[in-house]
């Protein structure tokens, strides 16, 4: 937890949605669906964008995390983070090691789904320790609230 946001909270780490959206595709291919879709399209109008339909399941496919941040290098990690990166440059366990961090502009990309959520988890890290922070956290996204 470098950034204030708990791996555990996180929809993409461990996901199944991403195992099952896997596990449909693999399946829809070995049973040709892709040719009964065709097909059938013409009377059923909802099989119309099957393309599109293949494309969302490997979107999901390829959302998941199987491991922490803190345990990806830079090269292997499923997504670059300015924030991990920085940490790990500074030499900081986590962002509330720093005195920059009500400045910090690294977290622009958090706010969309995090809001002010992980810099408050970092606050309270900073005043209670790393383990109480962690059981003190804000939910992971906006519209868990």
């Amino acid at each position: 937890m470098y950034c204030g946001l708990y791996c555990g909270d996180c929809i993409r780490y461990k996901s199944r949605f991403s195992d099952l959206s896997r596990e449909m595709e693999r399946n829809l291919k070995e049973v040709g669906f892709d040719k009964y879709a065709e097909v059938k399209s013409h009377s059923v109008r909802e099989l119309q964008p099957y393309e599109a339909f293949l494309r969302f399941l490997s979107a999901l496919a390829k959302l998941q995390c199987t491991a922490p941040c803190r345990d990806w290098n830079d090269q292997e990690a499923p997504f670059a983070c300015e924030v991990r990166s920085c940490c790990r440059n500074k030499g900081y366990q986590g962002c509330w090691e720093c005195d920059g961090l009500e400045t910090c502009r690294a977290f622009g990309f958090l706010e969309p789904f995090h809001g002010e959520g992980p810099k408050k988890n970092l606050e309270k890290v900073r005043k209670w320790g790393l383990q109480e922070g962690i059981r003190l956290r804000e939910k992971c996204y906006r519209w868990q609230k």
